[in-house]
């Protein structure tokens, strides 16, 4: 298990941390669990081709002056499909780059070939291109020349290492200068630079990202995706994350398969950001902190109540509202977490193979609770007789005579039975209890965290640290 706790300097900075903590945590990595981005993009990077007269009305790369080190730039293409291209005869006056956030020294970068599931594309990739820097946008000078690369497999990622000890400069760009073949066209699918540590940071304008884990023995895939909402009118900073069932690399992220219809929202802010994050390759929580209010969001697998060949993808998307356009102050009922969700704000996919909401609270305009509702599912407390009882039953419970805590576990039932488990998340009474506290029990320590901005005995939670 991995964890970290720190702060972050808004939502883009915390979208940025927990890509970190998924692809490059030490223990995740030691472990083999680190997680891969499979696909990245920035909303402002999004062109057709530049033709030979550079920057064309009707193919235009904008160098974001958020863009930092690292981008997974995905663009689309003039036939509606996913990656970027130009004009063969335009190839040596055609280029992508990117502009950082401060003059940056990559000392490696990564390309991507076009993939297709039907059709060998390999022909359309590049055989040679130039790598230049710039530090006015400008004038360009070359760092280094690279030639012969005609062999590229479906989808293929090819390393680069940067020769002749690069410096820091403000702009780099990729200037491609001949295919290995194709009539027409020039193409590749991503282009992402890497610095010493090969750590990648992320752009920070309207990015969004997709994920894939592959369990804690690396045989059990899981995919995800989570995106930058901004909205500076209204002051509204948010993540936006969703599930999906697998990968298609010719797709976009909102035709994933079985993507979930809606993203869930994960309400935070464009100031400081307090944050603990655990995880496995299986799955990944995190609690934050703005201002007074907590909040808590779930991505992964959750332990099933059955054999795996009955429910083979126990899949949990959990966040803190159903409304990705509220704000993180938000106090009505439909800004909430877990142990106790709201309509639209979690989702479990089900052994039918659908994703079904669950959902404690009824949210809209009230706090009630949800009642004997066959169209949801219900986060519920598992006693040690093996009953289960929904959290309305326990509004009272106090700490023990001894003043220590009981945790108890979470589950996830419908009317027709108790379907999984929520790994590494428990109950804990608010009994003189509060945000940030830690219980050890059996030298494993839980952080107790607050269900946004509510503090009666029943609205607190307790997050396994390891």
């Amino acid at each position: 298990m991995a964890y970290e706790t720190g702060l972050a300097d808004g939502h883009d900075d915390l979208f940025h941390k927990i890509l970190m903590f998924l692809t490059t945590n030490t223990d995740l990595v030691t472990a083999g669990q680190e997680y891969e981005i499979t696909d990245g993009r920035a909303s402002d990077q999004v062109a057709n081709y530049i033709d030979s007269t550079g920057y064309s009305e009707s193919g235009l790369v904008k160098f974001g002056k958020s863009v930092a080190l690292g981008s997974d730039d995905q663009f689309s293409m003039p036939n509606g499909g996913m990656g970027w291209n130009c004009f063969i005869n335009d190839a040596p006056n055609s280029y992508i780059g990117v502009e950082f956030a401060t003059a940056t020294a990559p000392t490696s970068y990564r390309i991507r070939g076009l993939g297709w599931t039907t059709t060998d594309v390999s022909d359309r990739c590049p055989l040679s291109w130039i790598l230049e820097y710039s530090d006015d946008g400008s004038a360009w000078s070359t760092q280094e020349t690279i030639t012969g690369q005609n062999s590229w497999s479906n989808y293929e990622e090819k390393t680069f290492t940067i020769s002749g000890s690069p410096t820091a400069h403000l702009y780099w760009r990729v200037r491609f200068t001949d295919n290995n073949g194709h009539a027409t066209l020039l193409s590749i699918a991503t282009l992402r630079f890497y610095n010493a540590s090969v750590e990648w940071i992320s752009y920070r304008h309207s990015p969004e990202v997709q994920l894939k884990s592959t369990g804690l023995s690396g045989t059990t895939d899981s995919f995800f995706g989570m995106r930058l909402y901004d909205d500076s009118v209204n002051d509204t900073y948010n993540i936006a994350i969703n599930g999906f069932t697998g990968r298609n690399v010719e797709v976009d992220f909102d035709n994933q398969p079985q993507k979930i219809t809606d993203d869930v929202g994960f309400l935070l802010s464009n100031t400081q950001i307090r944050y603990w994050i655990v995880g496995n390759g299986e799955r990944f929580q995190i609690v934050v902190n703005v201002s007074t209010i907590y909040s808590h969001m779930y991505i992964g697998r959750t332990k099933a109540y059955a054999f795996p060949n009955q429910y083979p993808y126990p899949m949990l998307i959990s966040g803190s509202s159903n409304d990705i356009t509220r704000r993180w102050s938000d106090a009505t009922p439909n800004h909430t977490c877990l142990p106790t969700p709201t309509r639209r704000s979690c989702y479990l996919y089900t052994p039918f193979n659908t994703w079904q909401q669950v959902s404690n609270k009824y949210g809209e305009t009230s706090e009630g609770w949800e009642s004997n509702n066959s169209s949801y599912y219900y986060v519920s407390i598992t006693s040690p007789i093996g009953l289960t009882y929904y959290l309305s039953k326990f509004t009272n419970i106090q700490k023990n005579p001894d003043d220590s805590y009981t945790i108890v576990p979470l589950d996830i039932e419908g009317l027709d039975g108790v379907y999984s488990h929520i790994d590494g998340l428990f109950w804990v009474t608010g009994d003189s209890n509060s945000s940030e506290n830690i219980i050890t029990i059996n030298s494993v320590d839980y952080l107790v965290f607050q269900r946004i901005n509510r503090t009666t005995f029943m609205d607190y939670a307790a997050m396994r640290l390891s």
